[in-house]
């Protein structure tokens, strides 16, 4: 819904269930075709109905992810991005000075603004692309749909 600027489906809450299970959602570049292609194909892919259309697992979805920031990025790598939930095999954060630190802080401070002005949308897109998912799975791996 941020990256395309409304949500896939409108209506009552019958509505919305009737869509999500018969209907195909109109793809994110036709909504939004300011989106770049490779991220409209996995927001795509993500509310495939089609299982196996869908991303096999989260770490392909990170990886897929994590190769869309980089490429959009680029001055922002994800190896700089420390160990976190997600990220539990990263290996842990140079040593650096007090010195280092404050002046790669100010530094990376800058080129995160500079990130966040030319796609703010990008991090809370992705954000709710992966509630989304979840969300989206849950009756499918509970084996309410068949």
């Amino acid at each position: 819904e941020l990256a395309c600027g409304r949500a896939p489906f409108v209506g009552t809450v019958e509505e919305l269930l009737e869509s999500h299970l018969h209907q195909y959602p109109v793809s994110a570049t036709t909504m939004n075709p300011d989106l770049d292609k490779d991220f409209a194909e996995l927001i795509d892919s993500m509310i495939e109905k089609d299982l196996l259309k869908r991303p096999a697992s989260w770490q392909a979805l990170r990886t897929r992810l994590l190769e869309i920031y980089n490429r959009l990025c680029p001055a922002v790598k994800s190896a700089e991005i420390v160990a976190d939930s997600i990220n539990q095999n990263a290996a842990p954060a140079p040593q650096r000075s007090t010195a280092q630190r404050q002046s790669s802080w100010s530094v990376e401070k800058k080129k995160t603004k500079a990130f966040l002005e030319k796609f703010p949308w990008l991090l809370p897109t992705l954000l709710i692309i992966i509630i989304a998912a979840a969300l989206i799975s849950i009756p499918f791996s509970l084996g309410l749909f068949k």
